[in-house]
């Protein structure tokens, strides 16, 4: 067992928790939020790279890590950005309903890839099971953000 790598897995999946609270929380503007995530990525980052001795990237793979982050970042804003925004009845939406349909979308996003570019889940019945949970999953995410009505009596 990689006690390391279950030591980085515990801190992304507190900091990944705690991210939108504390930008819902502390406010600001999308970018000041990217900002802060971005550096507390890459302290992370560096500290993996100096425990666990890594190169540095270079050609091909530094662009494409690149993009890869321009494109996180990206996402990040558009989700930060989802935090403020209004319904139709003056309420904003606000982490509680706009991060379960952004970690919806991630994990059958992450799904679909993994299935049609690196052929996880080979056998049909993987796949019958695995696409059954991301349904759930979904279904999960449009229950968490709904909201009843309230009656006019």
């Amino acid at each position: 067992m990689n006690i390391v790598g279950l030591l980085f897995a515990f801190l992304a999946m507190i900091g990944w928790s705690a991210y939108p609270t504390l930008v819902s929380k502390f406010g600001g503007k999308p970018v000041q939020g990217i900002f802060g995530a971005t550096w507390g990525t890459l302290i992370v980052a560096i500290v993996l790279a100096l425990v666990k001795h890594y190169e540095l990237l270079t050609g091909s793979n530094f662009w494409l890590a690149f993009f890869s982050g321009a494109a996180w970042a990206f996402g990040n804003v558009l989700t930060i950005v989802a935090f403020g925004m209004k319904d139709a009845d003056g309420n904003a939406l606000g982490s509680a309903k706009a991060m379960p349909i952004s970690t919806a979308f991630q994990i059958t996003s992450n799904v679909v890839w993994g299935v049609v570019m690196l052929g996880n889940w080979g056998s049909t019945r993987s796949k019958v099971i695995g696409f059954a949970a991301v349904i759930i999953i979904l279904i999960g995410a449009y229950l968490t953000t709904y909201q009843e009505k309230e009656n006019c009596w």
